[in-house]
């Protein structure tokens, strides 16, 4: 959401396809919980610390 289209575009799968990886973004996200519908582990504060560094740069 937070990532230009190039960035959400830069994407491969991880072996057998058991994730997706965005290397621009330092972001892997698994398969199994996406297509589960399972919401991200990652806590606000993290999440905003890599929304502020992105803005620094």
């Amino acid at each position: 959401m937070y990532a230009t289209p190039a960035k959400r575009q830069n994407f491969q799968l991880l072996g057998d396809g058991y994730a997706i990886e965005f290397p621009d973004l330092d972001e892997h996200i698994g398969i199994e919980g996406l297509l589960a519908g399972r919401q991200s582990g990652e806590s606000k504060k993290s999440l905003e610390a890599w929304l502020n560094a992105r803005k620094e740069k």
